[in-house]
């Protein structure tokens, strides 16, 4: 999966004022995030293979889900603001 964010890693580096340790972050969010939609089998490799329509979709429906609705909350909305940001970066 790390291939998968390359793209979007060079991306945020470029266009915006995150720290290294910030992307790295949005990073592992994205691919935590991938293992669990592998796991619930809503996808087969990573949100890379995901349309612009398909990935708000999926957004929306992963974050009812209790579980994943609370591990965003733990880690203080991190993978809300991973999966907002990739979306923006797929909308471009």
């Amino acid at each position: 999966m790390k291939k998968a964010y390359s793209d979007f890693r060079d991306w945020l580096s470029e266009h915006s004022k995150l720290s290294t340790k910030s992307i790295n972050n949005y990073i592992g969010g994205l691919n935590k995030v991938s293992r669990d939609l592998i796991n619930e089998g809503w996808i087969k490799a990573d949100l890379s293979e995901l349309g612009l329509e398909k990935l708000i979709d999926t957004k929306e429906k992963y974050f009812l889900i209790p579980e994943y609705k609370q591990a965003d909350l733990k880690a203080k909305n991190m993978y809300h603001a991973a999966f907002n940001r990739y979306i923006f970066y797929k909308s471009i």
